[in-house]
C-alpha cells in the first residue's frame, strides 16, 4: 500500500529504498562491464530504471543521490523530458547539487540543438552491440 509507505519515514523504509537503489546500481555496473550483446544490455538497462524507480517510490525526496541517479539513467536512455523534469524537481529541493546542475545544462543544450546535421547519441534500444 503506497499510502502507508509515504507516511513512514523510518529507518526500515530507508533501508528498503537503499536496497532497491543498490540492486539498480548493480545492474548499472553489469550494463557497463558485463553486457556481451544487445539483449543483455537492454535487460540490464531496464532493470536499472525499474530498481531506481522503486527506490524513489519508497523514499521519494529523502536522498539526492537516488534522485540524481534516476535522472541520469533516464537521460542515458533517451528519456530527456522526464529527466529534465526530475532535475528541476531535485534542484528545487537540493539547490546545492552540482551534478544535477551539470545534467540540467546538458539536457537543456540537447533540446536547443535542432540541427539535423549533428549526430544524435544512440538512444535506448538502438543496436550498439553485436548480436
Amino acid at each position: 500500500n503506497l499510502n502507508v509507505l509515504q507516511s513512514d519515514h523510518s529507518q526500515f523504509m530507508e533501508l528498503i529504498a537503499k536496497a532497491w537503489h543498490s540492486i539498480g546500481y548493480y545492474h548499472y555496473y553489469m550494463s557497463l562491464c558485463e553486457s556481451s550483446n544487445q539483449k543483455i544490455l537492454d535487460e540490464h538497462v531496464s532493470q536499472v530504471l525499474k530498481n531506481y524507480k522503486n527506490s524513489l517510490i519508497i523514499n521519494s525526496t529523502g536522498n539526492v543521490v537516488y534522485l540524481f541517479h534516476y535522472a541520469l539513467a533516464l537521460a542515458n536512455t533517451g528519456q530527456l523530458k522526464p529527466s529534465l523534469k526530475l532535475c528541476k524537481f531535485i534542484l528545487k529541493r537540493y539547490p546545492e547539487s552540482f551534478k544535477t546542475w551539470n545534467l540540467l545544462v546538458l539536457l537543456i543544450t540537447s533540446f536547443n540543438n535542432n540541427d539535423d546535421d549533428v549526430n544524435k547519441p544512440a538512444s535506448f534500444n538502438d543496436n550498439i552491440l553485436p548480436d
